[in-house]
């Protein structure tokens, strides 16, 4: 009986272990997942530099890319005018046909090949995350100045060329540049303070449709990021 209830004790105390070892793994990993609110960071002061002069792309810009690229499928789809702009701005590409899943350049028993990407709504403020340049204490005047390097870009599975989906954004998704970061602000004593700032983009979704003998075979989004500017903010350590 003493023998059992040993065991009994044991095992008890192990599935408590087990437990209670696993709610501390969680709780770690929960708390490390926003460092502003484990930190429990007070914003002091904030701060936007202006857009940076907005670059566009036409077709045209379109044409010229696709025919200094690499991708021959859409060269051909651009030399044999087999593409058109809708009057919403959406891009149709006729590419090669296909046979099995596969480009298939001359093939009679074969079915149309199509890629649509059309915009979704209009374009809509997008952030990135916020980093921190620099910290300090005070009494004193603490300033950032540092030269931050910027892109614009897209997210999602794209099935044609950046040129193709820069056309129908109305932006290059390619462009990128550099700008200055520059914010100061003047800490108490006794205080602790950090300048952290985060890049400001106009990000557009775009639906992407691929057809197939007419057919929808897939549907899927990309979201293309235009960089305008950079946000900063103060905040107490």
């Amino acid at each position: 009986m003493k023998k059992l209830e040993k065991v009994l004790i044991f095992s008890i105390s192990f599935l408590a272990i087990l437990f209670f070892g696993a709610g501390l793994v969680s709780a770690e990993e929960t708390n490390s997942v926003n460092t502003d609110d484990e930190e429990n960071l007070k914003v002091i002061s904030t701060y936007e530099d202006a857009p940076i002069e907005n670059s566009t792309y036409t077709q045209e810009d379109f044409l010229t890319e696709v025919k200094n690229s690499g991708d021959e499928s859409l060269k051909k789809a651009v030399d044999n005018n087999s593409y058109y702009f809708t009057e919403d701005g959406s891009l149709v590409i006729n590419l090669p046909t296909e046979k099995n899943g596969q480009i298939q350049p001359n093939c009679i028993a074969c079915v149309n090949h199509q890629i649509i990407l059309s915009k979704v709504g209009s374009q809509y403020t997008y952030y990135g995350n916020w980093i921190t340049g620099v910290t300090g204490e005070g009494k004193a005047r603490l300033t950032l100045s540092k030269t931050v390097g910027w892109s614009n870009g897209y997210s999602g599975s794209l099935s044609t060329s950046v040129s193709a989906l820069s056309s129908t954004a109305g932006f290059s998704v390619t462009r990128s540049g550099s700008t200055t970061a520059s914010y100061s602000v003047s800490v108490p004593s006794n205080k602790t303070y950090a300048i952290q700032y985060r890049k400001v983009y106009k990000r557009q979704k775009i639906k992407q449709t691929r057809k197939l003998g007419g057919k929808v075979v897939g549907t899927n989004y990309i979201y293309a990021n235009n960089y305008r500017h950079l946000a900063y903010r103060s905040v107490e350590r």
